[in-house]
């Protein structure tokens, strides 16, 4: 199961990872569930900006994901940060066989709970959490990870984060491609150039100095693989 990058949603995302502490924040609600160097398993991790947050406080991190060209990035950023505790595998989550206990299975924006549930549960560990959009998040024909354990009888728990992930601009023609990049999605299917460019906000940087402010309403779904009843 491979989402596709472009090299422009590879830029915009470096670009909105490195500016803002999205992933920081998302990833101190993470570890505060999570007992002293954990070894943590980032599934689908894209350009692994979770990963480097998460290994701040992990034993170790196993970054997974079956595009390398997202996996480029979170490279070039544990060479030029000497980080030693994140392990990259690019491969395809169901393929996935980890060589060692994991402690934890971190899914963001996986669509797929049936997946989530098969593979936390083949994993070993005792504890999987899964982040999700509010709006929903799941894949067509596919239950979410919330539809999936309350269907199962599975016990769980929930907790609401509102985080955000501003995107900054080179220009005003780099917020156009943006919005042409990614106008296809809910977010901006039903808007007009006019009513995107009126909702950016002058930015701080002098390199970008045009943001659009992107609020996430998320949740995060935390459950015990081993304990699930059998997959149905």
């Amino acid at each position: 199961m491979m989402h596709f990058w472009k090299p422009n949603m590879i830029r915009f995302m470096k670009n909105a990872s490195e500016h803002t502490e999205y992933h920081t924040a998302l990833a101190k609600s993470i570890l505060s569930r999570l007992g002293p160097e954990p070894t943590i398993c980032d599934a689908g991790c894209g350009l692994g900006y979770l990963s480097l947050e998460l290994s701040k406080g992990a034993k170790k991190v196993i970054a997974v994901d079956s595009n390398p060209a997202p996996l480029a990035v979170l490279k070039e950023n544990i060479a030029k940060r000497g980080i030693t505790n994140i392990e990259v595998a690019c491969t395809d989550l169901e393929e996935f066989t980890q060589p060692e206990s994991i402690c934890v299975m971190v899914y963001c924006f996986f669509g797929d709970g049936a997946l989530i549930c098969e593979t936390a549960k083949r994993s070993g560990a005792k504890l999987a959490i899964a982040i999700s959009s509010v709006k929903g998040h799941k894949m067509p024909n596919r239950e979410d990870i919330r539809e999936r354990l309350t269907r199962m009888g599975a016990k769980f728990e929930e907790e609401r984060l509102e985080l955000a992930l501003d995107q900054p601009f080179l220009s005003k023609e780099d917020a156009l491609l943006f919005f042409e990049t990614y106008g296809s999605t809910d977010a901006y299917s039903k808007m007009s150039e006019e009513e995107f460019l009126s909702k950016l906000v002058e930015g701080e940087d002098e390199g970008f100095p045009l943001v659009l402010p992107i609020p996430k309403h998320l949740y995060m779904i935390a459950f015990n693989p081993t304990q699930l009843p059998e997959l149905i």
